[in-house]
């Protein structure tokens, strides 16, 4: 996947949800996930990057520091060419599937449905078929 694009949607979904950007430039944040990587001694694998509102006192106030968190995994073995069987749901994600945040579980239960059913994933749609979310995906950087 296209690193530039994950970034833009970061930047918008921040907007979104009236987050300042806990980083600098989109360079900086390459530069710490391949310090991550190099770190970790990871070729091939994820990196996932999480940015909060940060702790404060439940009120509900937008009246805190912003928390970035990443982390760095190897991938594990799966050949592109291993076909999976998968189905498609609605996407289920507060009906906003536009802002990228940490509500899985709407994803975890999908997940689940498609394992007890002996399927490999579910896709999620959007009432016009725009598949919205999916398997994991490799995001080269």
């Amino acid at each position: 996947m296209d690193a530039a694009a994950h970034f833009e949607r970061l930047d918008r979904s921040l907007g979104e949800l009236s987050i300042e950007k806990p980083y600098a430039s989109h360079a900086s944040l390459l530069h710490k996930i391949r310090y991550l990587k190099r770190c970790n001694q990871i070729d091939e694998g994820f990196v996932y990057m999480q940015i909060s509102r940060g702790i404060a006192p439940r009120n509900h106030c937008f009246q805190m520091i912003q928390n970035l968190l990443f982390y760095a995994d190897e991938a594990p073995p799966l050949s592109p060419f291993v076909s999976k069987k998968i189905r498609t749901e609605r996407d289920g994600r507060w009906h906003r599937c536009d802002i990228k945040t940490t509500n899985l579980l709407p994803n975890v239960l999908a997940k689940q449905s498609a394992f007890e059913k002996g399927l490999f994933d579910t896709w999620g749609v959007t009432d016009d078929g725009m598949v919205t979310e999916g398997p994991f995906q490799m995001l080269g950087l």
